[in-house]
């Protein structure tokens, strides 16, 4: 939107924008994508103004909406924000996500891996499964393309073996890759292009949070658990 105003002449462009935080489920996932925005959208010539209705969101969104901005509003104009988080500070200092209740119940599809060649019998496998659980083509295509580099991240830089599992919920699919080691410790891995923030390495969970609708990481009691969700119907 702002590279299209640029070429029609605008030397600045001022947004107003409303996050929807009507979604139980992706509301924690809304709240970073608050915090991260003020690093993806730095090198535009944007002034943005998030509205937040301090009348009906509940109480977290409103604490973590202070958190992630760095002025605030007011009739006097924009005043710094004395309670504001750097991106990073304010990711690292979110709770794990919990498990997905879905994951309560057994799953679907498990295969384990212990080499990158595996990743070959892997995608076959979870192609058939896909199929039989009725996923749409192309929403097969890219979690398979989201499945292959979170795993191949997990069999070079984590301690394999490294074991997919799936689940088909009412209205999401939801797919876990656990290896054995203590995972990745940058908190914008995968927010940023890795380019444009001097990282050598993230393109493939850069490449995996456009293809799935949420990704989440947790450090376990016997390793690290990437999570990817992608609710049906979207």
């Amino acid at each position: 939107l702002v590279d299209a105003l640029r070429v029609g002449g605008a030397n600045r462009v001022r947004l107003v924008g409303q996050v929807d935080f009507d979604s139980p489920d992706m509301q924690t996932e809304w709240t970073r994508f608050e915090a991260v925005v003020n690093l993806a959208l730095a090198p535009y010539p944007l002034s943005s103004v998030c509205t937040y209705d301090t009348r009906a969101l509940p109480p977290t969104v409103l604490t973590a909406a202070q958190r992630t901005h760095p002025a605030f509003l007011t009739p006097r104009g924009a005043e710094p924000n004395d309670v504001y988080q750097e991106p990073a500070d304010f990711l690292r200092g979110l709770d794990p996500d919990p498990p997905d209740p879905v994951e309560n119940t057994p799953p679907r599809f498990t295969h384990t891996l212990t080499h990158p060649l595996d990743l070959a019998d892997l995608r076959r496998a979870l192609r058939t499964a896909l199929t039989a659980a009725d996923v749409p083509d192309g929403q097969a295509d890219e979690l398979l393309v989201a499945v292959t580099e979170v795993t191949t991240n997990a069999l070079v830089h984590g301690r394999p073996p490294v074991t997919l599992r799936a689940w088909a919920g009412p209205d999401r699919l939801v797919l876990t890759v656990t290896d054995h080691g203590s995972g990745y410790h940058d908190p914008l891995a995968g927010y940023l292009p890795p380019p444009a923030v001097g990282r050598p390495h993230g393109n493939g969970l850069w490449l995996a949070r456009h293809t799935v609708d949420r990704l989440t990481s947790t450090p376990t009691p016997r390793g690290f658990t990437v999570r990817l969700t992608r609710f049906t119907g979207r």
